[in-house]
């Protein structure tokens, strides 16, 4: 099966946002194993400041991309409708 660009605008949609929220958790799971590691001082909070970056990055980009995406796809929609 080939990997391409989803037909439906909606399935695109879904899986984008999907994307989005799943930054937090696999940046959580990313540093938790590099602290399994060894990569960070066990008594320190060096691995909760990068999480916390990365999850706040996260939810404040997000639903900006969404509105940016709903307008971009009302502008597509208006382009066929004329």
């Amino acid at each position: 099966m080939p990997l391409g660009t989803p037909k439906h605008r909606a399935t695109l949609w879904v899986f984008a946002n999907a994307a989005w929220i799943a930054v937090s958790p696999a940046a959580a799971l990313y540093f938790d194993r590099q602290q399994r590691n060894g990569a960070y001082p066990v008594d320190a909070d060096s691995i909760g400041l990068p999480i916390m970056g990365i999850a706040v990055w996260g939810k404040a980009v997000t639903p900006v991309m969404i509105e940016i995406h709903a307008i971009y796809m009302d502008i597509q929609s208006s382009r066929f409708i004329c």
